[in-house]
């Protein structure tokens, strides 16, 4: 009999625990997304994931030179206005000195010069 009396907290006990526990996995589960997610975005940070992405940034800088050098060219052909050439050479010349710092800087990074401080 005061085991009978006992079953009705205890099946209500057993029920929170049931719930705690099932709260607990569903956070345990969001907790690993979360990890995930965080571990993603931390990539992007990562020194060598920069350093590609400065040497992909120099290597489409080259493009935009060379395309810009190419429209020139190809453009000079018809027209000889001296306004265009210097026009030309002050948006090659700016193309250019971002370009070779992006080399210089990766340059500079790949043999060790550039340190980075995890703080």
């Amino acid at each position: 009999e005061a085991n009978l009396s006992l079953q009705d907290s205890l099946y209500q006990l057993r029920s929170e625990a049931k719930e705690a526990f099932d709260e607990a996995k569903a956070l345990e589960a969001r907790w690993k997304e979360v990890e995930r997610e965080q571990k993603e975005l931390y990539q992007r940070f990562a020194p060598q994931f920069l350093l590609l992405r400065l040497r992909h940034a120099a290597t489409d800088q080259d493009n935009a030179s060379e395309a810009l050098a190419l429209s020139f060219v190809q453009s000079s052909a018809t027209s000889s206005d001296p306004t265009d050439v210097d026009e030309f050479v002050k948006q090659f010349r700016e193309l250019r000195k971002v370009y070779h710092k992006r080399v210089m800087w990766g340059d500079k990074w790949a043999s060790g010069q550039v340190i980075w401080h995890d703080d």
